[in-house]
């Protein structure tokens, strides 16, 4: 009987050694991975065994614009007018989940009240919280848009980029002849960018200008007095300001050929222009070449240009630089 005991006891004791063992074991294993770390900073290194202590993690945004040759292949519309993805870049390298919350939204000024995103620019995320983001703009728009990245995995890596609109147009003049006044300066980029336009303009531009004299007073000087103006003038390159009227008239412009331009235009050939005005833009932001675009434009002299042009003035002086044309 009193073996008996003996060995009961001996069973008891060796139950609650075994169970005493489990519950060690599974607190053990419930603890691995968070003992003494942030959960965070853990579940924003798994799949990264090497990025020890998680001090060097960062995100950062990386972009890529689109040519319409790939705008298929990222599910674009071929009418969009900008299209590019954005992409979180995580460090280091080797960072497993990249799993990213996207967020995009206007700055907010005057312009974007009551507007909606989405009508301007169209956003995509990849699936599965990817990394990736791709945008197609399908109108212009007048306020910045600013575009956050959050790891999934540690919310206090985040970085932020902004997209802006380059004001972009495909006239430099208005629709139409334009009047050039007497001794006035040709300034191409005067009304280049409406007051109202909102939109983000070129921080630098350049431009070549070249005129081309109507052909039909080119003509008209030979038959009637045996010479003939310069076909094109300029070209004038990298024009950032006004091209002065003596610039503009190859400096060799004098008082009689002004009076035959003025006979021209007001008896010979009534309301012609005078010349065709070429000119390409350059345009520049933030140091980056943004877009070039071209426009061509008839130029005439106002009826008081010509009407000035018509009364040689009592005294002339001419500069040493002007070379005055032989036949005039």
């Amino acid at each position: 009987m009193a073996r008996r005991r003996t060995i009961s006891r001996a069973i008891i004791v060796l139950v609650a050694l075994l169970l005493a063992a489990i519950v060690a074991v599974v607190a053990s294993i419930g603890s691995q991975g968070f003992t003494n770390k942030n959960v965070k900073s853990w579940f924003n290194g798994w799949g990264n065994p090497d990025n020890v202590g998680y001090a060097g993690d960062s995100i950062s945004i990386d972009t890529y614009a689109l040519t319409v040759d790939e705008y298929a292949a990222y599910g674009i519309s071929e009418e969009a007018i900008d299209a590019g993805v954005i992409t979180a870049q995580y460090q280091p390298d080797n960072t497993t989940n990249r799993r990213t919350d996207w967020t995009y939204d206007f700055a907010g000024n005057e312009w974007s009240e009551g507007k909606v995103l989405s009508d301007y620019v169209l956003f995509t995320a990849g699936a599965n919280y990817a990394p990736e983001l791709t945008y197609e703009v399908l109108q212009p728009f007048g306020d910045t848009i600013v575009v956050g990245a959050t790891s999934r995995a540690n919310s206090e890596l985040k970085a932020t980029t902004n997209v802006d609109f380059l004001a972009q147009y495909s006239a430099i003049f208005d629709n139409g002849n334009f009047d050039i006044g007497y001794h006035e300066d040709l300034d191409i980029f005067s009304d280049l960018y409406a007051d109202d336009c909102y939109s983000v303009v070129p921080d630098a531009f350049n431009a070549t200008v070249k005129m081309t004299i109507n052909a039909n007073f080119n003509n008209w000087l030979m038959e009637t007095y045996g010479d003939r103006d310069d076909a094109g003038w300029g070209p004038y390159q990298n024009v950032t300001g006004a091209i002065s009227y003596d610039e503009w008239f190859r400096q060799n412009i004098n008082t009689i050929s002004e009076a035959r331009i003025a006979q021209y235009f007001t008896q010979v050939n009534p309301g012609a222009f005078f010349a065709v005005v070429s000119v390409t833009v350059t345009c520049y932001y933030k140091g980056e070449e943004m877009y070039t675009f071209t426009d061509n434009e008839d130029m005439c002299f106002s009826s008081e240009a010509l009407e000035l042009m018509s009364v040689p003035p009592t005294s002339v002086s001419t500069p040493d630089q002007i070379v005055v044309n032989p036949g005039a």
